[in-house]
């Protein structure tokens, strides 16, 4: 029988063993576990059977939307799902075939395919055509007006919002590309304590109006770069929506394959990866 524990500290062990087994589509789930003030904003739950891990559960509720990631068996999914005070409005990324078991229990907005997709070290191909920046602390009124053309929904830049990404700027890797002083597009390169050979790639995003100019490939490009830079890095990751044509040709273009396939579902809200 499958029994739903939330993770203690005699759990955190067989855990970290268990997500190691795939790192790179675990990525986040790692991140979380050892980053301590990632931690802080994540419930993890475990579902168990025999002491053996079947599946897992992660609410993040570092953003305005929750985020719940979800991996294991049907079963075992279930029974997490059962266990949980779902959050009002959040992104489930699931393994793919368990969306069945998500859509019998809630009412789902959207449903989109997405794959993790990574390029190894040796392998990937530089193409950077344009000025790209390190955004710093001051850039952080630009990068959150730019990321409220890709979430609307997120309403009116707050000051505590922008004190709290401040931080965030000085912590994460942020690339950006200026045209006449407008953030234009951006990617983020993370890194995590648990997984020093593996760094991920997020948010990446071009503003409307200046794509299809090779921006996005020119910040992508110069992270790997730079990323590459440690000796110690050798696989770097992300996840893209599968129909998302220009985006997986751009990184197709730098070296990126498919690693494995995932499912993002909306619940109660309507971002798209």
């Amino acid at each position: 029988m499958i029994k739903v524990k939330p993770l203690t500290s005699d759990l955190v062990d067989s855990f970290n063993t268990n997500l190691r087994e795939d790192p790179l589509t675990n990525f986040l789930y790692l991140l979380d576990l050892h980053d301590s003030r990632e931690r802080k904003k994540s419930e993890f739950y475990l579902a168990l059977r025999d002491d053996r891990i079947e599946g897992k559960l992660v609410i993040y509720r570092g953003m305005e939307i929750a985020s719940v990631w979800i991996r294991g068996n049907e079963e075992a999914a279930s029974r997490l799902l059962e266990a949980i005070a779902v959050p009002d409005r959040a992104i489930f990324t699931v393994d793919r075939e368990l969306g069945d078991v998500i859509r019998r229990r809630l009412s789902i907005r959207a449903e989109y395919p997405t794959e993790v997709m990574v390029v190894r070290t040796g392998e990937h191909r530089v193409f950077v055509k344009h000025e790209v920046e390190h955004l710093r602390e001051e850039h952080a009124i630009n990068y959150l007006r730019l990321f409220r053309e890709y979430q609307p929904s997120l309403g009116t830049i707050k000051k505590e919002e922008i004190q709290k990404f401040r931080g965030d700027l000085e912590k994460r890797d942020f690339h950006g590309i200026f045209v006449n002083g407008t953030l234009v597009s951006t990617t983020v390169l993370y890194g995590s304590p648990a997984s020093e050979d593996i760094r991920w790639i997020g948010f990446t995003f071009t503003k409307e109006g200046y794509r299809g100019r090779g921006f996005a490939t020119s910040t992508v490009s110069r992270a790997v770069s730079d990323a590459f830079q440690n000796s110690a890095v050798r696989n770097i990751g992300l996840m893209v929506r599968s129909t998302n044509a220009p985006a997986k040709h751009v990184y197709g273009k730098i070296g990126f394959k498919k690693h494995s396939e995932l499912a993002w579902l909306n619940y109660n809200t309507d971002m798209a990866p």
